[in-house]
């Protein structure tokens, strides 16, 4: 055993490769079960959440997340995509996507954000808290 988390590798808001595999690789998938279940597997959150992302990335829709997190009678972790990060010139010559990291980091740290995550009992950890 490894010894380490990974990032959920299925897709957005998935927790069953029907989800997100095409219907041929869920068939082979399955034929091959046994092969695939021998070798273990590296732990990994409940849920994977990719939808705060560009014009998802608003603080209202953070707040719809987290209610929904604390709403979820099934799973424990959940993992939220994102690319918060300081203005930074290099990133601005690589990325597209940079002015909405600002973004991103401001909602993130926002203190209605924190005040939602205490009232819903929402902890962040890291991913050795999978272990």
């Amino acid at each position: 055993q490894l010894h380490c988390a990974i990032r959920k590798p299925f897709g957005p808001d998935s927790t069953d490769a029907a989800d997100y595999l095409p219907e041929p690789l869920v068939e082979v998938a399955m034929r091959n079960i046994e092969a695939y279940t021998a070798h273990p597997i590296p732990p990994t959150t409940d849920r994977f959440i990719g939808n705060f992302f560009d014009t998802g990335a608003t603080k209202e829709h953070l707040l719809a997340i987290l209610a929904d997190i604390a709403a979820d009678p099934i799973h424990e972790t959940f993992e939220l995509m994102c690319h918060p990060a300081a203005p930074d010139h290099e990133l601005e010559l690589i990325s597209d996507y940079n002015i909405k990291r600002v973004e991103e980091l401001a909602i993130l740290q926002d203190n209605a954000i924190k005040e939602s995550m205490r009232e819903l009992d929402i902890s962040l950890v890291n991913y050795s808290a999978l272990l």
